[in-house]
């Protein structure tokens, strides 16, 4: 998934949670996920404290096990580096160099079904 640093987290939740509207699914003192509303999955977004601010990688998900297996042969092919990795709240985990990184995330019940969650700004 998407995964972004900052300096200021405090300002960083207040933007995505605030205003954007996206819902934290966990968090401690150096890091932040975060879904959306309607995202069946843990998260979509990971803010990490850091010196600087960057964009660290972009991600896609794959649904099932096959595809992800797909994947990792279509970039081996490609000839570029491809590692499966541990990352938290996160199945199998497939990072590539200078491409996105294919992942299939624990899934979560969707929240636009229950008690109204969204609190990012109104229309």
């Amino acid at each position: 998934m998407p995964s972004c640093t900052s300096r200021d987290l405090a300002k960083s939740r207040a933007f995505y949670v605030d205003l954007i509207g996206f819902i934290v699914s966990d968090e401690d003192k150096d890091t932040i996920y975060l879904r959306g509303v309607a995202e069946g999955c843990h998260h979509s977004l990971v803010l990490k404290r850091a010196a600087a601010p960057e964009a660290e990688r972009v991600g896609m998900r794959c649904f099932t096990e096959e595809d992800l297996e797909k994947a990792k042969h279509y970039f081996e092919k490609a000839g570029l580096p491809e590692q499966w990795v541990e990352r938290p709240y996160q199945g199998r985990t497939l990072h590539v160099s200078r491409c996105a990184g294919m992942l299939r995330l624990d899934t979560r019940p969707v929240l636009h079904t229950g008690e109204p969650l969204h609190r990012g700004q109104a229309a």
